[in-house]
């Protein structure tokens, strides 16, 4: 996005900094948390791999 571009969000007021008016300009800062990214990530496969064990067992149990 380019420095004229805008978004709106529609964000909590409790989430807001103490004394915000409407009409206020806020800046935001978003950044990847790549530890919590990698958990997720292996979190997902140790459930896709129990899952693919189960079906394992259920075709050699037919």
């Amino acid at each position: 996005m380019g420095e004229e571009e805008r978004e709106q969000l529609l964000i909590p007021r409790s989430y807001l900094p103490r004394g915000t008016r409407e009409g206020a300009v806020l800046k935001f800062t978003v950044e990847v948390d790549e530890e919590a990214t990698k958990a997720a990530l292996d979190e997902v496969k140790a459930l896709l791999d129990e899952l693919r064990g189960q079906e394992r067992r259920k075709d050699a149990s037919d």
